[in-house]
């Protein structure tokens, strides 16, 4: 009877403590990414329901904020600590990435590199008054800013994590 127990509480221990792919939605874990890939910051993502941010403008048609978890490339980083990043949404535009309470920041040589980003996505319709602003702050020609004529949607986003691949 002894035996019998110690089989079926061996049995019962072994069993709890298996983590499968099955027994875990078939989601990859942070533990199994950074055994991949240390290139990890800021909170857990697990690696389901990942949209290819260059369909971010259509997944933001009716609404102006999105919790989502994007894969894509990376344009540029902030060169002086690594704070942002602007991700590539293809044609010509990009989504501005900052870090949620600037808990955490990126290598500064991760332009060209993809990656996973899990957090809040923003739209915002920037008017041709501000356009023109910025385009002067920024020192283009008079020729360039009187270029501007319609209003351009821009998008941001916040960050609680980040895999860099």
């Amino acid at each position: 009877m002894r035996k019998l127990l110690l089989i079926l509480l061996a049995f019962a221990f072994f069993t709890a403590c298996e983590n499968t792919p099955e027994k875990n939605n078939g989601k990859e874990t942070i533990e199994e990414v950074i055994e991949k890939d240390p290139n990890i910051f800021g909170k857990e993502i697990v690696l389901d329901k990942v949209a290819d941010s260059r369909r971010l403008p259509s997944l933001m048609e009716t609404t102006n904020t999105l919790g989502i978890k994007l894969i894509g490339k990376v344009n540029d980083v902030c060169q002086a600590s690594g704070c942002w990043l602007d991700m590539d949404l293809g044609d010509n535009q990009y989504i501005h990435v900052t870090f949620k309470d600037e808990n955490f920041v990126v290598p500064k040589n991760i332009a060209g590199k993809t990656i996973v980003i899990d957090g809040i996505a923003k739209k915002e319709l920037v008017s041709v008054e501000m356009q023109k602003k910025a385009a002067k702050s920024e020192g283009l020609s008079q020729k360039e800013i009187d270029a501007i004529a319609s209003p351009k949607t821009e998008y941001y986003f916040e960050a609680t994590g980040i895999i860099i691949k």
